[in-house]
């Protein structure tokens, strides 16, 4: 395959020299590695990273700054496509890298004499530019090719798609490839990448140092543009046709915010006299860069024609518009202006950052326009109101800071083909009388006990999980003949539970619908069953939508925590819903009564069931329990009317799950949805603050929950320092010993505090002293979009009135 790769190179590399002498005259030598340094003998090898252009050089910097820390006797050596980005990389990397090259092109003799020359131990690809002819090269010479913060974008996927049979044989010599998120491991997988060699790591670009703009260089902006007040709209990265349509929205601004300034900075740099005539013949006042300073300085528009200075130049913006998004480009880099606590705008087409732009627009930091119509209302509104651009532009530092993490898994996946084993230059006496003793490995003892541990206990579980599914498959049978019955109440009934055993968000979304039909007016009710609460087996009051009625050992500890979120909402709770139904409509008149898991509770009719499903745990080994996670086959997704993923991340999205999905139940609304912390409160000292406070502080974290990992990745997320974390089991009913022993742990570690969740806090209420310095975690659902959509199905049906009799 890859010496007819060679050999098709070899021939149009041939043929079309005469035309690339005439077009590259400039870059012949260093395209075909003709003008090599000499970088000398390396006796463990050189780390050798590529970056195509300037967006990934960008990604790269962290990335080459964490290789330079951790192994500073080796030597990096960098290498760039094009001729853009080995002028930033020049300008930016000068002096922290042992050399900077040109790629040449692919073919044999170049690459050849490249390897040559550089003898690399490891070749780290960043983002997305495959070399065949190279990493074939490569492979057969022993060195490793990792790709890191690897993306697909849709047009490549097409391309996999399309030609499998050929990359496939392209991708194979790819160690590792390192994605961004599990749409982009999916894509490559697709591909034709072996599935073991792909792994989520997230975006590096989060972990990039993102340099604030001293009071020095910006005081030296404003005064090179001359601007002493007025705010500023600083648009990056556009295309053709973004900058007219910038400029129209610009031009009607003028008339409200006459002290307005644009600087606009072009994607690529032969547009930059293109845009700057553009400005002049729509009548604006329009000066390039590289023009200051001038004598005449009355401009309102400056054309940033200069390469590399764009991630600084949005610090001194008051809003941000991020081009190659109102047109079918996909996007360009959000985190730059976000990083600089900037309100960010943005057009509908971001696929090549679509996880990071719904995201963003959930936690409040960015906004999307459709067109030219929404991008003015939104910045009429942004110059407008300053207090929301400002708390915008926190919200939109926050994310950057909170979804940092990704460089230090990449580093984790690089360091077994980094590390040079030690020399020891002691000799062996007895390997030199017995050649045949090899240095001895390691023993990954972990897998060698899982793989022991289920040769023993599968059997025994397939058989449980056996008999287990054939109840399952009897039960659905006996409701779908009408052997059981399904009992109708006169109102609405929504249903929100799960297929997996463990918690994907039920109540928290039980939570958000309550509190929305409680504030448009509807008369709504909670039933739950009361899992682990003594009064789950009778029917029992928790609130009457006034008080709290029931303790929480009485009623579990969700349901209490309902009634305790919304006081003005009745929970109750019976394993016979039918009755507990009857009873909140008796008592309560609900128009609407929300079923806390009730996706297997058959017996009763439901108008809409919502099933939800975790982007990141999925169906687990899609086994039912108690072998895997299932509490039914997963083909029983078809008797959901709306699905939600839940915990949609960076690193987890969910894309593959929506595939999935649609393909094999087409028609149900998707939706994705994100868990969020929300407040910090300490309970004790009637205190509350926002997450960020947990930046820095030395905590003792504690869950009793069925996914305490989740817990304990937001609280890194957020910053804060884990002394010691202790999971205990879902619903767990802690004892006092148990409390007194983590609060040991917060006294001998000296930590500020002790931090759990609410559903903890309900459960050791009563249990602890006065005294104890605690804090709770409070973490909300929210949907990254389609709320209003989801709100409307769920308000068109209560408006549908009373269905069924009683």
């Amino acid at each position: 395959m890859f010496v007819l790769y060679h050999v098709l190179v070899t021939i149009i590399l041939t043929a079309s020299l005469p035309l690339y002498l005439l077009k590259n005259k400039g870059r012949f030598k260093e395209r075909l590695g003709l003008n090599l340094p000499n970088l000398g003998e390396s006796e463990v090898g050189r780390l050798w990273v590529h970056a195509l252009s300037v967006g990934e050089l960008l990604s790269a910097i962290p990335l080459l700054e964490a290789l330079r820390n951790r192994y500073p006797s080796r030597e990096i050596v960098l290498s760039v496509k094009t001729a853009t980005g080995l002028k930033v990389a020049r300008e930016r990397l000068k002096g922290e890298v042992h050399c900077l090259l040109p790629m040449p092109l692919d073919f044999w003799w170049s690459v050849r004499r490249m390897i040559k020359d550089i003898n690399p131990s490891v070749f780290i690809l960043v983002e997305t530019d495959i070399w065949p002819g190279l990493i074939s090269i490569l492979k057969r010479r022993g060195v490793k090719t990792i790709l890191v913060n690897g993306r697909v974008s849709p047009r490549t996927e097409k391309s996999y798609r399309r030609w499998r049979f050929f990359t496939e044989r392209l991708l194979r010599p790819l160690e590792l490839s390192l994605m961004q998120t599990q749409l982009d491991k999916d894509r490559i997988i697709g591909g034709g990448i072996s599935p073991d060699k792909a792994k989520i790591t997230g975006n590096i670009k989060f972990d990039r140092r993102w340099r604030p703009l001293q009071v020095k260089e910006r005081n030296g902006w404003l005064q090179l543009l001359n601007r002493k007040d007025g705010p500023i709209w600083v648009a990056g990265s556009t295309h053709h046709p973004e900058e007219k349509i910038i400029f129209n929205v610009f031009g009607q601004l003028t008339r409200s915010f006459p002290g307005l300034c644009l600087i606009i900075g072009p994607r690529e740099a032969h547009r930059f006299d293109e845009v700057y005539y553009l400005a002049r013949d729509l009548g604006f006042k329009a000066i390039r860069k590289t023009e200051l300073p001038a004598e005449d300085q009355d401009h309102n528009v400056f054309i940033l024609n200069t390469l590399g200075e764009l991630g600084q130049v949005y610090g001194l913006a008051d809003v941000a518009f991020v081009g190659g998004s109102l047109v079918s480009i996909g996007g360009h880099n959000l985190l730059e202006p976000a990083s600089f606590g900037i309100s960010v705008l943005f057009g509908p087409y971001t696929h090549n950052f679509a996880t990071m732009s719904e995201l963003l627009i959930k936690c409040g930091g960015g906004k999307m326009v459709a067109d030219e119509s929404e991008l003015l209302h939104a910045m009429v509104e942004l110059l407008g109101q300053r207090s929301k651009r400002e708390q915008m532009g926190k919200r939109a530092k926050q994310f950057v800071e909170q979804n940092q993490g990704a460089l230090d898994r990449v580093m984790g996946f690089l360091e077994p083909y980094i590390e040079v084993p030690k020399v020891n230059n002691t000799k062996d006496t007895r390997n030199a009388t017995n050649p045949k003793i090899s240095p001895m490995k390691t023993v990954n003892w972990s897998a060698i006990h899982a793989k022991r541990q289920r040769n023993v206990i599968t059997f025994p579980l397939k058989v449980m999980s056996l008999i287990y599914g054939l109840a399952v498959q009897l039960r659905l049978i006996a409701y779908k003949i009408g052997l059981l019955p399904i009992k109708l109440l006169p109102t609405y009934i929504v249903s929100i539970g799960n297929i997996t055993a463990g918690g994907t968000g039920k109540t928290p979304l039980v939570a958000m619908l309550a509190q929305w039909a409680g504030n448009n007016g509807f008369r709504v009710g909670i039933l739950s069953r009361g899992y682990k609460g003594k009064g789950g087996h009778n029917t029992l009051v928790v609130s009457d939508g006034k008080r709290v009625l029931a303790s929480v050992d009485d009623a579990g500890d969700e349901p209490f925590l309902l009634a305790k979120k919304l006081p003005s909402v009745p929970v109750l709770i019976s394993k016979e819903r039918y009755r507990v139904g009857h009873l909140a409509l008796r008592l309560f008149n609900s128009e609407l009564l929300l079923l806390d898991d009730g996706y297997q509770h058959l017996s009763l009719h439901r108008d809409l069931n919502i099933l939800l499903l975790d982007a990141k745990r999925q169906f687990g080994n899609r086994s039912l329990l108690p072998l895997g996670p299932l509490r039914e086959p997963v083909e029983q997704i078809r008797r959901a009317d709306l699905i939600i993923i839940t915990r949609c991340s960076i690193e987890h999205p969910g894309d593959d799950l929506v595939d999935f999905l649609r393909q094999n139940f087409p028609g149900r609304p998707i939706f994705r949805s994100g868990h969020f912390p929300e407040e910090v409160v300490f309970p004790l000292a009637g205190k509350t603050h926002p997450p960020s406070i947990l930046s820095g502080k030395k905590v003792v974290a504690f869950a009793g929950m069925a996914n305490p990992d989740d817990f304990l990745e937001m609280l890194k997320g957020l910053g804060a320092h884990i002394t010691h974390f202790k999971a205990f089991s879902d619903h767990h009913p802690f004892t006092e010993d148990e409390i007194e022993e983590v609060a040991s742990w917060k006294r001998r570690s000296d930590g500020d505090f002790l931090l759990t969740t609410e559903k903890d806090w309900v459960r050791i209420y009563g249990k602890i002293g006065v005294d104890l310095d605690i804090a709770i975690l409070t973490i909300k659902i929210g949907l990254l979009s389609g709320e209003d959509t989801f709100f409307d199905i769920i308000r068109q049906g209560i408006c549908k009135g009373p269905r069924g009799s009683s």
